[in-house]
């Protein structure tokens, strides 16, 4: 697992310009076990954004924590950030948080799962215009974003997993996802699997990952670059062998 000091500026891991992981239609599964859910502001957790000047041009979307012990998930469309932003209540410890996005119209609402379970979702921002299509200028990246000013709060926690779909997974698929905690893995439509594990009592558990030390995506085989001295442990709530 990834783990984020909450203290730390720009404390994250990089794969850069992913454009597979922005499609038509988007589910993100993450295991996520939040230190803390209060900030001031917003905490980025997983972004796939858009790092060109605004006005935005391509398809980016953002998984945040949000003042008031919310995580907060968000799109753009075309020339505007965080154009449709939605949130749901969290809690502290270890959630599976689950959300599914269909891009082909604005009307469109996530539905977001956690711990298997479907829940409540609040609008806050109702998106107008049309999601772009464009995918020239995105980074994706777990803990903070790319941009090169980022004013948000660092997080504090850890991300235990993350896979992203090109389809949207049934509601049915995301719980046999939880309770499995993907003893039966589900590849269909995978596009991003990043190895986050650790290795239980080797020379990896409890360090600092510094620039060299690249996290590796099980899918395209693309190399995810630490910043920030985010540290890699053991994973063991998911029971890998």
């Amino acid at each position: 697992m990834i783990d984020f000091d909450g203290a730390t500026d720009n404390q994250k891991v990089s794969w850069g310009n992913q454009a597979s992981l922005s499609p038509n239609l988007l589910t993100i599964i993450a295991w996520i076990d939040f230190d803390s859910v209060t900030t001031a502001g917003a905490a980025r957790i997983i972004n796939q954004y858009d790092i060109s000047p605004v006005p935005v041009t391509d398809r980016a979307w953002i998984v945040n924590l949000y003042v008031g012990s919310k995580v907060f998930f968000a799109t753009s469309t075309t020339g505007v950030e965080e154009n449709g932003v939605w949130t749901i209540p969290i809690t502290t410890g270890t959630h599976c948080i689950a959300i599914t996005f269909d891009f082909s119209s604005v009307t469109n609402n996530p539905v977001i799962y956690v711990d298997g379970a479907s829940v409540v979702v609040t609008e806050l921002i109702t998106p107008t215009g049309t999601f772009p299509s464009g995918t020239a200028n995105l980074s994706f990246s777990i803990g903070d974003t790319d941009l090169p000013a980022d004013p948000y709060d660092p997080f504090d926690g850890r991300v235990l997993n993350c896979t992203i779909y090109n389809r949207i997974l049934s509601s049915a698929e995301i719980l046999d996802a939880y309770n499995s905690r993907l003893a039966i893995p589900n590849y269909y439509g995978l596009v991003f699997a990043p190895d986050l594990r650790g290795a239980a009592g080797g020379v990896g558990d409890g360090s600092a990952l510094a620039a060299g030390n690249v996290v590796r995506d099980y899918i395209n085989g693309a190399s995810g670059v630490p910043a920030g001295s985010p540290v890699l442990r053991a994973d063991t709530y998911l029971n890998y062998k």
